[in-house]
């Protein structure tokens, strides 16, 4: 049972812990300020002459505060204040002026919720903001079958596979469906690391202090093949249905014949003895898998294929159009749907081409190389994460497309996302900063404005190492190089820990590079040392 610990009472028998139990994934929400507005009057913060709150990246409904967390309220009355929330070792998070919620086993909506509750009974306000203003750091002990196990500090906002990729990722022998979490006072949670990532809607799942993560090694398995978005072998869980593989493998085509699914089976442990059962889509729900089940999704026979591509955002009629291969470009379909609105923002605007590259044996070469003692470069591991993903950004100015004969007038492919952006009159400052988050954007300011209208550098910010990142081309640029701040635009300030580790791995690189380079140079004179000594002897 929660206790709410006010200045003059004490406030008992308040809501229940609630745990939630969920999938961890990297997908991530923007969590906005909760504000219980009790005048209808929205909050203007340009007209306050005080920055945007800080919008981290969190989900709310898996989020649990601890050590490290820092609130802020923003009490709006007769005379604005703010109070900073800090949360104890003991899970306590304690209000100035007002006393301390225990907020062990709740999550972000939840405690917001209550601290709102209990500020209430203390001010007489029009409304109230909270929203976090420093995100904790977690030290999480990662085992199993991962290629760098040990201890590793991350920041608590990040979803669990999130954490297993900034530790180095799984190995080939992982089986990352049942992900286990172990929590001293909390249990243990089974995570399904694939569905979270693969079925829109899950619910991510983030870390506690204290938490141990447990990669498994995998052991049943089961294969879909066919009319299928991620074909190949998955790890089997034990109450699987039919209609679970088929989301984590991405789903089905339009051009697939779901009412004739196959699954063949081995009967017993003869390899030899199979059956095959038929299976109708709306009957997969209920259809339970078993181990080494092999599924066929198998193609409609009568199926005429169109071309389409998708396009969202600040467009008049955004949605879903045919297009003919080596014929339709950019601006027939930016036509199609109706042209830009007045908000669209070209700058910022991308197309995303789907890449159906080979993403086991390029995962498998990483692990060789990690295997054989061999040092992956950052470089090198970021064009290995670029060949294993799905999906690329083409990098062009959607401004520039005159007429129908311009160079920049891109041919359109099957499953081209257009995405449309909306004029965003923001700059987003992140890192090492006191109030990371949006800040209102002013025409002609440098890097020096933004940061400080985020509150200013904090003492492990590294000023030299700060890069912006641009809306449009995504493209980051050391400081020096910026030539002018733009809607949009993301400056970010790494944190001295992070720029050293990067600089170490850099180091390493450097060496490498140069004892290869003296070897050469050594090789050479050797080798021209014994010829001449040869043609002497002659």
């Amino acid at each position: 049972m929660q206790q709410m610990y006010g200045m003059q009472s004490v406030q008992q028998n308040m809501q229940g812990m609630h745990g939630v139990q969920g999938n961890g994934g990297v997908r991530r929400t923007v969590s906005p300020p909760v504000s219980m507005d009790l005048s209808n009057n929205a909050v203007d913060w340009q007209l306050l002459k005080l920055p945007r709150p800080t919008d981290f990246f969190i989900d709310e409904d898996s989020y649990f505060l601890g050590a490290g967390d820092i609130l802020q309220a923003m009490v709006w009355g007769v005379r604005e204040t703010l109070l900073n929330i800090s949360i104890t070792n003991n899970e306590i998070a304690i209000i100035p002026t007002v006393g301390a919620v225990n907020v062990s086993g709740l999550t972000l909506r939840e405690a917001k919720q209550q601290i709102l509750e209990l500020i209430q009974r203390e001010y007489r306000a029009r409304s109230v903001d909270i929203f976090v203003a420093r995100v904790k750091e977690i030290p999480v002990q990662v085992l199993g079958q991962v290629n760098n196990p040990g201890t590793h500090v991350v920041m608590g906002n990040l979803a669990l596979s999130s954490v297993i990729e900034l530790v180095g990722g799984a190995n080939l022998k992982a089986n990352l469906r049942e992900v286990q979490l172990i929590h001293p006072r909390h249990g243990t949670r089974i995570v399904d690391v694939v569905a979270s990532e693969r079925i829109m809607g899950q619910p991510s799942v983030s870390l506690r202090n204290g938490d141990v993560i447990f990669v498994p090694q995998r052991d049943l398995q089961v294969m879909i093949n066919g009319d299928i978005l991620h074909t190949g072998i998955y790890d089997f869980v034990e109450g699987d249905k039919l209609l679970d593989l088929i989301a984590i493998s991405g789903g089905m085509f339009s051009s697939a014949d779901s009412s004739a699914i196959s699954i063949t089976r081995t009967i017993g442990n003869n390899r030899d003895s199979i059956k095959t059962i038929t299976v109708n889509f709306d009957n997969a729900a209920n259809f339970a898998l078993q181990r080494d089940d092999v599924v066929m999704v198998p193609r409609r026979a009568e199926f005429r294929p169109v071309r389409q591509v998708q396009i969202s955002g600040e467009v008049v009629f955004p949605g879903t159009y045919v297009i003919q291969e080596n014929h339709t470009r950019l601006i027939d379909v930016i036509q199609m749907a109706g042209g830009f609105t007045n908000d669209a923002f070209l700058g910022a605007s991308r197309i995303v081409r789907r890449n159906f590259v080979h993403t086991a044996a390029t995962e498998e070469r990483k692990q060789i190389a990690i295997q054989s003692g061999i040092q992956i470069t950052p470089s090198e591991n970021n064009f290995l994460r670029f060949t294993t993903a799905n999906e690329t950004r083409i990098s062009m100015n959607f401004a520039e497309i005159k007429d129908d004969n311009s160079i920049k007038n891109l041919l359109l492919r099957e499953n081209d996302e257009i995405v449309i952006e909306r004029n965003d009159w923001t700059v987003n400052v992140m890192g090492a900063v006191l109030r990371p988050g949006f800040v209102d954007f002013a025409e002609g300011r440098d890097v020096n404005f933004y940061i400080a209208q985020a509150g200013g550098l904090r003492s492990e910010a590294m000023q030299r190492q700060i890069k912006v990142i641009k809306a449009g081309t995504q493209n980051r640029i050391s400081l020096r190089d910026v030539q002018k701040i733009e809607r949009g635009d993301i400056i970010w300030v790494p944190e001295r820990d992070f720029v050293s580790q990067q600089e170490r791995q850099q180091n390493v690189a450097i060496r490498g590079g140069i004892w290869g380079i003296v070897g050469s140079i050594a090789t050479t004179l050797t080798a021209a040392v014994t010829v001449m000594m040869f043609i002497q002897s002659q």
